[in-house]
């Protein structure tokens, strides 16, 4: 068997809003049955850091940690023994050219805080070098989106990553 690199989402994927349910039982059977027969390694790419994902793993009984772990969106590392290990070159290249973005586009990420987070539903928090939205409706996810799809209209290099409410922003190169 050719390795195998089995990549997830986590929230919603694995999960459940049940934070006392097990993760997805029938995809950790298949896993260890696979892993008996090959190499397969799992990743997890994931809005989470890595101790939040560790914590829900923890709190899930997780019977198996991945091999690798893509954090906030972007940010690589390597699982061994229940511990990340940063893929520095990328993971330091990857917040240089983030910092670069947001320097070079903060005013419009104000104008996005201003505008958009100005809403009833919406809430505006930190988030990795910029700032992040979490809205409360499905009317409101529309309406945030299409005011920010707007905003960035003219500005390819900068995506809005999204996942149910969460908005959080990123340059195109490393989302």
């Amino acid at each position: 068997m050719k390795p195998l690199l089995v990549c997830t989402d986590f929230d919603g994927t694995l999960t459940t809003e049940d934070p006392s349910a097990p993760l997805a039982p029938g995809f950790f059977d298949w896993l260890q049955s696979a892993r008996k027969k090959g190499s397969v390694s799992w990743a997890v790419a994931t809005g989470r850091s890595w101790e939040g994902l560790r914590e829900a793993l923890v709190g899930h009984h997780a019977p198996l940690f991945p091999e690798w772990i893509v954090t906030v969106e972007r940010e690589i590392h390597r699982v061994k023994d229940k511990e990340a290990y940063p893929l520095e070159e990328w993971n330091r290249t990857c917040t240089e050219v983030h910092e670069a973005l947001f320097g070079r586009h903060g005013a419009i990420l104000e104008r996005i805080e201003k505008e958009v987070g100005s809403h009833e539903d919406v809430t505006v928090i930190p988030d990795v070098g910029a700032i992040g939205l979490v809205v409360e409706t499905p009317d409101g996810i529309a309406h945030a989106e299409k005011m920010v799809q707007e905003i960035l209209k003219d500005r390819p290099e900068i995506l809005t990553v999204r996942n149910g409410p969460y908005f959080r922003f990123a340059h195109a190169d490393y989302h």
